[in-house]
């Protein structure tokens, strides 16, 4: 599924996405994840908060991280609905 495949590739590696099936990555093995401030967050945002890094470093990791989180949920809840 393109779509689920996208979304992967927003917080795995692409080596990962591009060579394995999106239903069975795993999305919890941190190996298979790119390193938290490369998560894709679209340009805005990745703009933003690399400018806020330098001022509030923890709270940009915080940020960061919670949107992985959200990711990762979304990514669950397709897998079930579509799988």
């Amino acid at each position: 599924m393109k779509l689920l495949k996208e979304i992967l590739s927003d917080f795995i590696q692409v080596e990962v996405v591009r060579h394995s099936d999106p239903f069975e990555v795993d999305i919890h093995q941190p190996r298979n994840r790119v390193p938290i401030e490369h998560v894709y967050l679209g340009v805005l945002a990745t703009a933003t908060l690399t400018e806020c890094f330098n001022s509030d470093p923890a709270g940009v990791r915080q940020v960061w991280q919670s949107c992985l989180c959200f990711t990762v949920e979304l990514v669950e809840q397709v897998r079930r609905r579509f799988k």
